[in-house]
């Protein structure tokens, strides 16, 4: 076997493996670097549809909602797709769309506002052309929230907040069949039952509900419902966790209703996640701190 002595060739292969050695750990520190800034500095991505347009029966605030929280959450630099008033098939392509894109981003948020249903355990939102005989149509004719988070979960690997500020007063009578007369009072709010289901979060998920589950959410009585007021004032609060902003909203929606209305989430995020980070890129705040809302006293 033949070895290296400390004559010059073996130093000189030595200094060459030094020097490689060097430059390969400046090249992993360059790359983590590299790395870590486009992490702090990846976009973060909302999609807001609001739909009020409805044939089935008509909104009040749902479109001036959405439009409150595009304007929310462009001014703290989300990259925010809007929509308005979508049929069916502009609306299964939007959100196709969006997934694929948002995927590479750290955090990705979904609020839709509008009517919404659930039937055999699973949520819908009703895009502005349905056109519902049957508690079946809602497979057929409008779009299947579940299905959406579960896709959402599966095609990114950052934090998902879906907001469905959804079930506004409930739907009206489904169209008369002659094995259904129009005597027949059945709301598809209520089929089986008012409100939308709760359903598990798929990891990094939280799923935001307007109402709580088997409630109906109002849709508000002063150019915006509520829950999205609340809401877009509380993620602006720098620092604050999600968990504090929902939590907080819950209890100012919750006061302003008289408990008519209680928003609801379901959640397995790990950690602490912010919609906006601090100054310094904090996230967490004191319990206390948020938009100015007096809650007093209550639980």
């Amino acid at each position: 076997m033949q070895t290296t002595g400390p004559g010059t060739g073996g130093m000189a292969r030595c200094s060459r493996r030094r020097a490689m050695l060097a430059l390969m750990g400046g090249a992993a520190v360059l790359g983590g670097a590299t790395a870590r800034a486009q992490t702090e500095a990846a976009p973060r991505s909302a999609m807001v549809i609001g739909n009020a347009a409805y044939s089935i029966g008509p909104l009040r605030n749902s479109v001036n909602d959405a439009r409150l929280m595009s304007q929310s959450l462009r001014s703290i630099a989300y990259e925010v797709e809007h929509h308005e008033d979508l049929a069916l098939q502009p609306m299964l392509k939007v959100l196709d769309e969006w997934i694929l894109r948002s995927a590479p981003t750290d955090m990705r948020l979904l609020y839709f506002a509008g009517h919404g249903a659930q039937f055999r355990g699973q949520n819908f939102m009703v895009p502005v052309d349905a056109v519902l005989r049957e508690e079946s149509d809602l497979l057929k004719f409008t779009v299947n929230a579940s299905d959406v988070i579960d896709r959402i979960a599966r095609t990114g690997q950052g934090v998902n907040i879906i907001v469905l500020d959804a079930c506004r007063n409930g739907l009206p009578p489904l169209e008369p069949t002659k094995a259904r007369p129009k005597t027949r009072e059945i709301q598809l709010g209520r089929l089986p039952a008012i409100g939308l289901a709760p359903e598990p979060s798929p990891k990094g998920t939280l799923v935001a509900y307007a109402a709580a589950p088997g409630a109906v959410a109002l849709d508000g009585t002063q150019g915006n419902g509520a829950y999205a007021r609340y809401l877009a004032a509380e993620m602006l609060v720098p620092g604050a966790t999600v968990e504090s902003v929902f939590k907080r909203v819950r209890g100012a929606v919750a006061r302003e209703t008289r408990n008519l209305q209680v928003p609801w989430e379901t959640s397995s995020l790990v950690g602490e996640v912010c919609i906006r980070l601090g100054q310094k890129g904090e996230c967490g705040i004191p319990s206390g701190a948020g938009a100015g809302i007096d809650f007093g006293r209550s639980r």
